[in-house]
Formats: structure tokens, C-alpha cells, sequence
């Protein structure tokens, strides 16, 4: 019943979702020479062969993917690989980092015509569909075309379960479309398993096996000339309020630390300006990357609100506490920094990734910290013992050689159910 009425509506929603795509372009959220593609239009002509399509939302999303394409792409020579994405910004950073003969698009809005114009042109012969963005007609198609697909590190919130719960039956047909689901997290399986998903299991996070960021190497040693031998953390993927608990932090760390520099990097990076705003108002000598303010012997903290350049903090800082995990929100991806040996240290709320976090403390690479009030005094102990924070970068790199058993994992499932077994 739901299904149909989601189907009548986004039926008669052409207009609309028209106008919304000239708003984002007016906003710069589309891309003026690609937009059609969120119709299912392209100038790009479908390869010759299998395809087989790959598909993240947004940037964490589709970075986490790349490993695994690399290792499909060996292991599957004669196929051809079409990624999508749904921000501009993640184009943006594919275009870098997608091997050349791999195809981006951006992935159609969920309208049937749109879908069903997407599917026509691009046929593929197998899908991969990552983490948590499920959109009812794509997947319906799926279902339809009898086209082998599979969710990758799948997530759910307890939040997002319990309202799936009240359209169990919506979510079993969504989940229905696929062959197999491969959560992030064993804690994940009964949500799915209670939403009517089928053949779930764990393999690991696709996120233990990506790749380190990559680093500019002329940036860093600019950045580096200018903060000097100063002692530097980073406070990483903020959110509202975070920037003020930074500021106590740094005030706290100061006492002992004067000359500390902390970097604040934002999970939006059109904060900038409004973060300024808060901490200069607190008498702090505040500069802002994008506004091309430079690091000098005063500034106090520095506003890093650039998009790619998260590998430049992780670099520079000793130590890096996640955002996103002292509210109630679920932490982000704390594993990034194990490529360049920091550890790292995170709040109470890091329900988005809960084996990656097991793993990590079980490791010795990070520390949860049950609350605002401790994270303090829990700096304050590391910076006082050297040999603790060397333990913690020293188990930070072993963990980075560790993880390619994940992608292979990942590789023979979809191997073994998608491509073998059709």
C-alpha cells in the first residue's frame, strides 16, 4: 500500500523535482553541465560488455568503495565499472581518484521515468549499493529486471529502525531487492533481520580497508614551515556546539601548552565564517582557511573549512578528537587518521560505528571518552605521558597494514552471489 502511494506521487512529482533541481543549480549544488544526468539523461555512451555498478551518496560513502573497486577490477577484468554519486562535491573528488576507464554519474532522482531512462541506457549486469540510501523505484527495478544486487556496509540508526518498523512491510519489499546485505557492524544484523532483510552477514567495514588520503605534499610543508615547532591537535568533522567545547579544550590545554595551536575543521565547510564569529568572540585569535588568513605566531586556532585536506590535519596534529560524538548524532568515521599514525579520541555517542571503534580501542589506537567534562583531563593525561601517546600512534600505523582481508572478503561474496551465480 505504501509502496504504490510513494509510486503515484513521485509519478505526478516531475514538476516539482524540476524546480528543485533549478534551485540547487542556482545554489551551486548541481553541476550546470551534468544536471540532466539526475534525470537519467547522459551523453556518455553505456561500455561494452558487463557493467557493473557501484553506488555511494556522498563523499564517505564513495572514497570507502574505491578499494574494492580496485580489487574487482583485477579480479574481473573483462567487466566495466560504472560509479554514481549525489553531491557535486563527490564528483569533484572522483574525477581525482577513479581510475581513468571507470564512468561517474550522478545517480537519477527516484523518479520512475528518470530510473527506469537510467537503467535503460546503462543496463548493468550487477549492482552494489552502499551503506544506508535506499530510494523505493530504483530498488523496485532492481526487483522488476531481475538485476543481481547487494547493499554494502549497511547501517541503520536506532532511530531510523524504529520508525521503519511502523512500514515493516515498505522495508521488506526494499530490502527485498537484494541478494545479500553486508552490514558495517554485527549490531546491525537484527535491525535488518527485523525489517524482513535476507541473507545478512558480516564481513568487516569496507571503511578498515580504503586507502590514506592523499596528501599534497607542497601544502604540508607550507603548513608545517608556518606553524613551526609549536604543538598542534585537531579537533576533526565538528558540528554545532563542538566549536565551543574545542575553544574549552583549548583553554584547558593552554595552562600547561601556551603555545598550542588547535585546528577546527568542520564537517560543513561553509561554517567558516560563523565559527570565527563564535570564537573570536571569546577573545581567541581565530584564522579561517578559506579566507586565506595565514597561520602566524598568534593565531590560537585555525578554522581548517576546506573540502579534501582532512589528511593535512591528521598529519599535523599529535592527537585528534572526532566530532559528530559529543552530541547526539553517531560520531564520523574515525579510522581515517590510522594511515598517518594518530590516534585518535572520541565522545560517548559513536553509534554509526560501533565495530570500528571496538576494534580501534581493542588496538590501543583510540579512546572513548565517556563525556564532555573528561575529555579534559584525558588530554591533559596523554599530553603529560609521552610514552602513552607514542603507544597510541605506534598501534594507529600497525592497524593501517591490517586490512585488506576486508575488501577480499567483500570481493568473494560479490563475486560468488552476483557474478558467479547468475
Amino acid at each position: 500500500m505504501l509502496f504504490s502511494l510513494y509510486r503515484t506521487l513521485t509519478f505526478a512529482s516531475a514538476p516539482v523535482l524540476n524546480r528543485m533541481l533549478q534551485k540547487r543549480l542556482k545554489k551551486s549544488k548541481e553541476d550546470p553541465a551534468r544536471y540532466g544526468e539526475r534525470r537519467g539523461v547522459t551523453d556518455l555512451k553505456r561500455p561494452q560488455g558487463k557493467v557493473m555498478w557501484l553506488h555511494g551518496a556522498s563523499v564517505g560513502e564513495a572514497l570507502s568503495a574505491l578499494p574494492l573497486l580496485d580489487e574487482l577490477k583485477i579480479r574481473l577484468p573483462e567487466w566495466r565499472f560504472l560509479v554514481t554519486t549525489g553531491t557535486v562535491t563527490s564528483a569533484n573528488l572522483l574525477a581525482k581518484r577513479l581510475p581513468e576507464d571507470v564512468i561517474h554519474q550522478y545517480v537519477p532522482w527516484d523518479h520512475p521515468v528518470w530510473v527506469k531512462r537510467f537503467l535503460n541506457h546503462w543496463r548493468p549486469d550487477a549492482v552494489l549499493w552502499l551503506e544506508s540510501e535506499l530510494w523505493p523505484n530504483m530498488l523496485h527495478e532492481f526487483a522488476r529486471r531481475d538485476i543481481p544486487a547487494a547493499l554494502l556496509n549497511a547501517r541503520m540508526r536506532p532511530k531510523t529502525f524504529a520508525r521503519w518498523q511502523k512500514a515493516k512491510g515498505f522495508a521488506a519489499k526494499m530490502l527485498g531487492s537484494f541478494r545479500f546485505i553486508l552490514v558495517g557492524a554485527r549490531d546491525y544484523i537484527r535491525y535488518f533481520e527485523g525489517l524482513g532483510g535476507k541473507n545478512i552477514s558480516y564481513a568487516g567495514s569496507l571503511k578498515f580497508g580504503a586507502k590514506a588520503l592523499p596528501v599534497d605534499a607542497a601544502k604540508l610543508a607550507e603548513l608545517r614551515a608556518a606553524i613551526g615547532g609549536r604543538p598542534c591537535m585537531a579537533f576533526l568533522q565538528t558540528h554545532p556546539t563542538e566549536e565551543g567545547l574545542a575553544a574549552d579544550i583549548y583553554a584547558g590545554l593552554k595552562k600547561t601548552m601556551p603555545d598550542l595551536l588547535l585546528i577546527v575543521a568542520p564537517r560543513k565547510n561553509t561554517r567558516g565564517r560563523e565559527i570565527k564569529a563564535e570564537l573570536s568572540a571569546r577573545q581567541l585569535q581565530v584564522s579561517v582557511r578559506t579566507m586565506d588568513e595565514a597561520i602566524t605566531a598568534q593565531t590560537e586556532i585555525y578554522v581548517a573549512d576546506t573540502i579534501g585536506e582532512m589528511s593535512l590535519w591528521y598529519n599535523l596534529a599529535s592527537i585528534a578528537v572526532i566530532g559528530g560524538s559529543f552530541i547526539y548524532f553517531g560520531g564520523q568515521n574515525p579510522i581515517e587518521g590510522m594511515h598517518f599514525g594518530c590516534p585518535v579520541l572520541y565522545g560517548p555517542s559513536m553509534f554509526n560505528f560501533p565495530e570500528l571503534c571496538l576494534v580501534l580501542e581493542e588496538a590501543g589506537a583510540a579512546k572513548k571518552i565517556d563525556s564532555r567534562a573528561a575529555l579534559l583531563p584525558a588530554l591533559l593525561d596523554l599530553y603529560a605521558q609521552p610514552e602513552k601517546m607514542a603507544a597510541m600512534r605506534q598501534a594507529a600505523s600497525q592497524l593501517a597494514g591490517q586490512n585488506h582481508s576486508v575488501i577480499q572478503a567483500f570481493a568473494d561474496k560479490i563475486i560468488t552471489e552476483l557474478v558467479t551465480a547468475r
